[in-house]
Parts: structure tokens; sequence; C-alpha cells
């Protein structure tokens, strides 16, 4: 009689309980992957996604990009326009003057910060709305730099107020 082998001789053998639990272990690692690449990737944290949402064309050559998420479904931050081009597209959008912080600082943007460095009238405001977002825009004059808050629906798809 020849003599048979088996994969459970050589210690390959899993039980099916066994092989279930690889799989599932497996499928949350997967699962796990899947998600941080997604938040990573496609989470709106660019400047190109604030040009889509609000229709805005930022003039190339913006640095100094700051942009947080201090709030589940908001996003804010600043950066630097340059200084050649600011003047056409601060007409182009039509920013008025403002005499009073526009931006509300329950979204991260600091007030004292802004203000500290701006004399009165010395910021130009814009805000506007869509369907499913809200956005303000400021932009001091001193420096070129340009401050926004977006907000974005919540997770029910209910629009910011």
């Amino acid at each position: 009689m020849p003599l048979q082998f088996s994969p459970r001789d050589a210690g390959y053998y899993m039980t099916r309980s066994q092989t279930r639990v690889v799989l599932f272990l497996l499928a949350i690692l997967v699962g796990a992957t899947a998600v941080i690449i997604f938040s990573v990737k496609w989470l709106p944290t660019d400047i190109r996604y604030l040009e889509r949402i609000t229709g805005l064309r930022f003039p190339g050559g913006i640095s100094n990009i700051r942009v947080d998420r201090p709030r589940e479904f908001c996003l804010s931050g600043k950066f630097r326009l340059p200084t050649s081009t600011s003047a056409e597209f601060l007409r182009r959008y039509n920013f008025t003057v403002s005499t009073n912080f526009p931006l509300n600082a329950e979204f991260g943007l600091d007030a004292a910060q802004f203000e500290s460095k701006s004399t009165p009238n010395s910021y130009l405001w814009l805000a506007g709305r869509s369907k499913e977002h809200r956005w303000e825009f400021a932009y001091r004059q001193s420096d070129s730099c340009l401050w926004f808050v977006l907000l974005f629906p919540d997770a029910h798809g209910d629009a910011p107020p």
C-alpha cells in the first residue's frame, strides 16, 4: 500500500472555523485600508475643491496655504494671493469693503489675529451659497491674505444654515 500524504500532516491545514476567522480579519484589514485611503485622498482639504464648490478661480501663484477642519462639516483657512493678480481677482468676484470681522470665529478663524494686522476698512468680503454649501471669504489688503470658511452638508445631507 502506498504511503498517503495529507496537508494536515504537514501542519498547513486549517479548520473551517479558523478559515472563517482568517477571512474575517482579512476583510477588516482591507476595509480599514480602504477607509484610510478614502479619507486621505478624497476629503475636501485643497484649493481645487474650494474652487469647484464656490465657482471662484484663484490666480496661479497662491502661497502660504493653511487649511483646517475645525468642525465636522467645515473647512477653513487662509492663503496669500499674488499681489500682481489680486486686484483683478477681487474685482472679478465683487468683493466689498467690510467694517467688521466678517468670518465666523466659531469655525476656527481667530478674529483677534485677523484684526490685529488690519486697519478699519482694510479688508474685503464675499459670501455665497449653493443648494448644499455656504462660504465666506475675507481679503486682508495689508498682506494679501484671503481667509475662508466653507460649510458643507452634514451626515444627513442637510445644507448649512
